[in-house]
This record gives C-alpha cells, structure tokens and sequence, in this order.
C-alpha cells in the first residue's frame, strides 16, 4: 500500500527511469512486495467490470453511465485485497447507475393553464 502511494505521488513527467530512478526502485519494491503477498495465500481484488458485491468492494461513488449495467464496477479507487476466503480490505470502487430522466419544469406548464384563466377575466372582453 505505502509503496502504491509513493509510486502515485511522483509527477507523470518524472516517471521514467532516465528522469527519475528513486521511482523505478518504489516500482521495482512494490513488484517484489505483491510477489510476496501472492506467495503467501494473498490476493490482489480488480473487480473492473464485475457486478458490485457488498462483501468485497466498498462504494466510494455512483456515476450515471448508460453503457454499463447499473451496479458494474466502472472504476476501481482502491485495490482491495483478501486472504484465501477472508477479505482483508474491501476495495474502493465507483459504480455504475442509470442516468435519470430530468422531468421539464412544471413552471411552464402551468404558465399555459394561468393564460387559460386571466384569458376569461379581460375587462375588454364583452359577452
């Protein structure tokens, strides 16, 4: 986690071995960190695409997105991680849900029907 963050919190431009080689180490110790994570039983949760499931993932947003079923993980925030059968961190993930439909405002609608009735109540009006 700790050598996730210090990766992410180096500049894009000083991302590259001939600019900055203290980032390629932070990479070279979070490979060799998950290499040994896995080694021992823990696995790495990328649920990218997957329904959302309550147990393993955490919402840390909703976005409307019609392209995707709504409950589908479009985003993942955090990687969460578990230990054969026993989640150790849920990840944090941002869902999918259905646009909603904007009604139009009732303000112009009922402009219509306020017209409906000062139209009878002209004084100019004769019967």
């Amino acid at each position: 986690q700790l050598a996730c963050q210090a990766a992410d919190s180096v500049p894009l431009e000083l991302r590259s071995a001939d600019k900055n080689p203290l980032y390629v180490q932070v990479m070279n110790i979070e490979k060799e960190l998950i290499q040994v994570l896995t080694e021992n039983g823990v696995e790495r949760m990328e649920p990218k695409g997957h329904k959302f499931d309550a147990n393993c993932h955490q919402v840390a947003a909703e976005l409307p997105d019609d392209t995707k079923e709504p409950g589908t993980v479009i985003f993942v925030k955090q990687i969460g991680y578990k230990y054969k059968d026993r989640v150790i961190r849920p990840a944090k993930v941002i869902v999918a849900k259905k646009k909603t439909v904007v009604p139009k405002p009732a303000a112009a609608a009922s402009e219509g029907s306020e017209m409906a009735k000062t139209e009878g109540t002209d004084s100019t009006s004769s019967y």
